[in-house]
């Protein structure tokens, strides 16, 4: 699937300099429980589109692209050194079958 910036991301991207960041926002819904879980990798809290994102240590793998045309896979690690996430998914029952989104978004865009 291509991406697709708006016309406010494009102009963003291409700045010569900015005091926007780009941010990746990880939100997963837990379908057991039918809550979410929204972090960001940031050093605070932001609020996007009205929700808030709680700053969280999480990273990923880089995204590759394959000439056989196979569907690229990745992990994502989230920081469990307090045990709060170890507990969400125990109570998730593992949360097998959670949506997983992925987000990079520009601080001088949409943030409220």
């Amino acid at each position: 699937m291509p991406l697709i910036l708006s016309p406010a991301a494009y102009v963003e991207k291409n700045a010569l300099a900015s005091d926007g960041v780009w941010v990746i926002l990880l939100e997963i819904y837990v379908q057991q429980l039918d809550d979410y879980i929204r972090v960001c990798s940031n050093n605070e809290d932001i609020t996007w589109n009205g929700v808030l994102w709680q700053s969280f240590p999480f990273s990923m793998d880089e995204i590759g692209d394959t000439t056989k045309g196979e569907i690229p896979q990745f992990s994502i690690r989230v920081s469990n050194i307090n045990g709060a996430v170890q507990s969400y998914l125990e109570e998730a029952g593992g949360a097998v079958g959670s949506i997983v989104k992925l987000m990079v978004i520009n601080t001088n865009i949409g943030l409220n």
